[in-house]
């Protein structure tokens, strides 16, 4: 019983640890394709991830918002 718990919870931390090395991925490439929208302007757009998770709606909502953005500028006659 002792060494099924010892796998479990060296299994648990291998699990955590692969979880863990992957989350700030899509974050970087978020802050990345962020940072070049200033200097590229207003066409470029922050990749969606296929998965509907909170950082999904985050990118969607960003686009939507640099959309809304652009159509204001183009309105006033700034681009």
């Amino acid at each position: 019983m002792a060494i099924a718990d010892m796998f479990g919870i060296l299994f648990s931390l291998f699990a955590g640890y692969l979880l863990i090395r992957r989350m700030p991925n899509p974050i970087d490439k978020m802050t990345k394709a962020a940072n070049e929208i200033g200097l590229s302007g207003l066409s470029t757009r922050i990749e969606v991830p296929l998965v509907d998770d909170e950082l999904s709606r985050l990118a969607k909502t960003f686009n939507e918002m640099l959309d809304r953005i652009k159509t204001i500028l183009k309105s006033r006659g700034d681009l």
